[in-house]
């Protein structure tokens, strides 16, 4: 469990995401990578929530907490929000342009499987009440949606 949360900690959550926006950058795709910026903006909403919110994370005798130098409170989950909408919007724009299916499912299948187990991994190791995780694949969830619509809205725009 400990590995699947692993991409959501420091330095890794930040320099991935920055490689990636930087690689779709770089190769001429800045739309795309504004977009992945953006995704990755919602680092931000978590952060925000976080100070507004200021829920304890669980503890106590009847809970086991693995140690991980954790510096926030507990909603909503920094990890579950990061996953599913950075990874989430980079599987989308993998999904949308990679034309041989094969090619397309692998990682589609590999990031898909750490979403939707990350929440998991966050309530295992005692970092996140369950509450935590639901409410954040929920948030994640609508501002994914959300960026997903804007960028075929846009890219329908520039077709039609």
């Amino acid at each position: 469990m400990s590995f699947v949360s692993w991409l959501g900690f420091r330095p890794q959550s930040l320099l991935l995401p920055a490689s990636l926006a930087a690689l779709f950058w770089l190769s001429g795709r800045r739309r795309d990578a504004r977009y992945l910026i953006a995704a990755w903006g919602a680092s931000m909403v978590s952060y925000t929530t976080k100070r507004l919110v200021m829920r304890p994370r669980p503890g106590g005798t009847e809970i086991i907490v693995v140690e991980a130098g954790l510096r926030d409170s507990s909603f909503p989950s920094g990890h579950v929000l990061h996953y599913v909408v950075f990874w989430g919007f980079a599987c989308y724009l993998w999904n949308a342009t990679v034309q041989v299916a094969a090619l397309r499912k692998l990682p589609v299948a590999l990031i898909g499987s750490l979403i939707g187990t990350v929440g998991f991994s966050r309530v295992y190791l005692g970092h996140h009440w369950l509450t935590d995780v639901i409410g954040s694949y929920s948030l994640g969830a609508s501002i994914l949606l959300s960026l997903v619509g804007l960028h075929t809205r846009h890219a329908d725009k520039q077709d039609g």
